[in-house]
């Protein structure tokens, strides 16, 4: 997957491009970059299966 280009509602899980280690260290740089808690049960195709969707879900935890 590396160097290839991912479409913003491209499925990341199905695509291989998201497997479950780079789904813990995605959650992990989350919660560093953006100093939020990605707690457990938002851990879910809706939130972190596309581009937009993790979009969408830091937009929604960011306070700032």
């Amino acid at each position: 997957m590396a160097g290839r280009s991912v479409a913003h509602d491209e499925d990341l899980l199905m695509t291989g491009a998201l497997d479950s280690l780079s789904v813990a260290r995605l959650i992990t740089f989350i919660e560093t970059r953006f100093e939020i808690t990605v707690p457990i049960a938002d851990v879910l195709p809706e939130n972190m299966g596309t581009i937009d969707a993790l979009t969408s879900y830091i937009i929604s935890k960011n306070t700032i």
